[in-house]
C-alpha cells in the first residue's frame, strides 16, 4: 500500500516534505480515532487475550499456563543441546555442549514439583536422558557427525512432538476459557462484530495456533480478507497491535471511499500498475552463459 512509503528517496517538490509529513501525522491521528471507534477488539499478545473497548485496554486473560511453559522448557533443552553440537568444529561443540549438563540436571530436579501431569513425566525423563547422551557424544574424540546428529534427532522426534501436542492442548484450553469469559460480557452487537488481532513471528505465521482457533470461531466469512481476524506479524506489544488495528480500519475506509472496494488497500497500491509494466521491462538474464 502506498501509505507505507515515507517518501525519503528522490528530490521533493517545494513544500512536498512538509505535506508528506503532515499526511503521516494525519494518518497516525486517524488510526487513533479508528481504534476508538471499535466497540470491542481482542488482542492476542504478550501471552494474554486483552480486551479493548473503544480504544481502552481492559481485562487480560492469560493463555499460557504452567504446563505449556514447562513442556516448552524441556523441549528447549533438546533444541539447545542440538544447537550446541551443530558445528564442524568438534572441540567447540564439546565446550558448548558441556555447559548444558548443569542445565539438564536442574530441569530434571524441577520436574518433581512440575505442573506437568505425572502421566507425562516419563517422557520428560527420556528426553533429558537423550540430551545427556548427545552431550556425551560431543565429548568423544571425533565429536558428533552430521549423520549421528540426524540419527539422534530422529530418535527424540516422537517424544518431542508429543510435548508439542500437549503444549498446544494446554494453550487452546486456556484460549477457549478466556474467550468464553470475554463472550459472557459481550452485548449481542459486540458478539457479531468484534475484531481479533493475533500477534506473532513471521516463521510461525502459517498455522499459528491462535489464528487457527479464531478462524474456527469466526468462520470463513469472518476470516476472509481479514474481515474480523488480523495477523500482526513481528508485533510483540499491545501498543503496536493497536496501531495495526487502527491502520486496518483506516485503510478500509480509504478503500471504500476511493475504490469502492473495502479490501483494495490490503494489496500494494502499485500492484495493478506493476502487473502492466513488468512484461514491458528488459530484465537481466540470470541464466549462466554456459547453461541452457
Amino acid at each position: 500500500m502506498l501509505c507505507g512509503c515515507d517518501g525519503s528517496g528522490g528530490t521533493s517538490l517545494p513544500g512536498g516534505k512538509q505535506a508528506n509529513q503532515a499526511f503521516l501525522s494525519g494518518y497516525d491521528a486517524a488510526r487513533l480515532r479508528a481504534v476508538e471507534s471499535i466497540p470491542l477488539a481482542i488482542i492476542a499478545v504478550e501471552g494474554d487475550l486483552i480486551v479493548v473497548r473503544r480504544g481502552v485496554a481492559g481485562e487480560r486473560h492469560p493463555v499460557i499456563d504452567s504446563v505449556y511453559t514447562e513442556l516448552k522448557e524441556v523441549s528447549h533443552v533438546i533444541l539447545g543441546v542440538w544447537l550446541s553440537v551443530w558445528d564442524d568444529d568438534a572441540e567447540a561443540a564439546k565446550m558448548r555442549s558441556a555447559v548444558w549438563l548443569d542445565r539438564v540436571d536442574a530441569v530434571e530436579a524441577g520436574l518433581a514439583k512440575s505442573a506437568i501431569p505425572p502421566v507425562q513425566r516419563a517422557r520428560q525423563d527420556r528426553l533429558l536422558e537423550a540430551a545427556r547422551d548427545l552431550i556425551g557424544m560431543a565429548a568423544e574424540g571425533d565429536g558428533v557427525t552430521s549423520d549421528r546428529l540426524e540419527e539422534w534427532s530422529r530418535s527424540v522426534k516422537s517424544d518431542l512432538m508429543l510435548n508439542v501436542f500437549e503444549a498446544a492442548r494446554a494453550q487452546l484450553l486456556s484460549v477457549n476459557a478466556g474467550v468464553r469469559s470475554i463472550a459472557g460480557t459481550m452485548t449481542p452487537s459486540e458478539r457479531s462484530s468484534f475484531i481479533v488481532v493475533v500477534c506473532g513471528v513471521h516463521q510461525a505465521r502459517q498455522g499459528n495456533i491462535e489464528m487457527q482457533y479464531f478462524s474456527k470461531l469466526l468462520g470463513p466469512r469472518g476470516v476472509e480478507h481479514e474481515r474480523r481476524l488480523v495477523f500482526a506479524e513481528s508485533v510483540f506489544a499491545l501498543d503496536g497491535a493497536m496501531r495495526l488495528l487502527g491502520a486496518h480500519q483506516v485503510d478500509r475506509s480509504i478503500s471504500d471511499s476511493f475504490f469502492g472496494d473495502t479490501f483494495r488497500m490490503q494489496h500494494d497500491l502499485l500492484q495493478d500498475a506493476a502487473s502492466r509494466i513488468l512484461p514491458e521491462l528488459d530484465m537481466p538474464d540470470l541464466r549462466s552463459p554456459s547453461g541452457p
